[in-house]
């Protein structure tokens, strides 16, 4: 399972970051850019998921992930970094598969507008 997700992607950065801070907004997580490469992003409760363990529920476990913009390979493409940066382990080892699912699942909502657009060249996993 991977910690982060590379998406090379055509277009200018400010675009790109528009729209992958729209995706992520809009799978429940509050955005917070520190400046216009580099954004937090959090959804859930720390305080629920340790209270509640496994059965605080997928909507509202603490779930963290950076976002990181930046020009990309060749001119004219920007990389969306997508790194996972909680553990899930608050909520136990069903805590830590979910937090595992739910990565996926962002990563594939990112991917999504931009395969649709025709502008996604590739995501790189590791």
């Amino acid at each position: 399972m991977s910690s982060y997700a590379d998406f090379v992607i055509q277009g200018d950065p400010e675009s790109v970051r528009a729209i992958g801070d729209q995706v992520v907004r809009g799978a429940g997580f509050t955005v917070a850019w520190a400046d216009q490469a580099t954004g937090h992003a959090q959804r859930g409760s720390l305080g629920l998921t340790i209270l509640l363990g496994a059965f605080v529920g997928k909507k509202r476990q603490s779930v963290k992930v950076d976002l990181t913009v930046f020009n990309g390979p060749q001119p004219g493409t920007t990389v969306v970094r997508l790194t996972r940066t909680s553990s899930g382990w608050a909520a136990g080892a069903i805590g830590a598969s979910r937090n595992k699912k739910i990565f996926t699942e962002l990563v594939q909502d990112l991917a999504t507008p931009f395969g649709q657009a025709g502008t996604l060249l590739g995501v790189n996993e590791g």
